[in-house]
């Protein structure tokens, strides 16, 4: 018997084909029962009381949000639902390191932990107003 080598033989084959410009490789599948499913396609705003605008709209498990600082950035999240309309959202920053929000759209608050700026290995909790979420 014959065994077919799966090693690609030219570059094209070797090259994976990226037909979708926003294709990112820690995209999952989402299905109803994941929570990410609530906010799958949709966009988010909100400003943080120290005057902090952010915008983010969800491609399956991953987060694009626009830094004037940065640039686009496209992070996988996880996530899970607390209560109704509470969920739990971690990352982890290039940055920043691990970061996590409590996003509650019934009170249209954000909660978020991030790196102290003035106490290295401390963390500050942060809070948020939504502006708009169009789920």
């Amino acid at each position: 018997m014959r065994f077919r080598s799966t090693v690609p033989r030219t570059a094209a084959e070797a090259t994976p084909k990226r037909l979708d410009p926003a294709f990112s490789p820690w995209r999952k599948p989402v299905t109803q029962l994941d929570p990410i499913a609530r906010f799958d396609g949709k966009t988010i705003s909100y400003t943080y009381d120290n005057g902090w605008d952010f915008t983010n709209t969800f491609e399956g498990n991953i987060r694009v949000t626009v830094s004037p600082r940065r640039g686009e950035l496209r992070e996988p999240v996880q996530m899970r639902e607390l209560r109704p309309d509470a969920f739990l959202v971690s990352w982890v920053d290039e940055e920043m390191g691990l970061l996590a929000q409590v996003i509650d759209l019934e009170n249209g608050t954000v909660l978020a932990t991030i790196p102290s700026e003035d106490e290295p290995n401390k963390t500050e909790v942060i809070s948020a107003t939504i502006s708009s979420f169009d789920g």
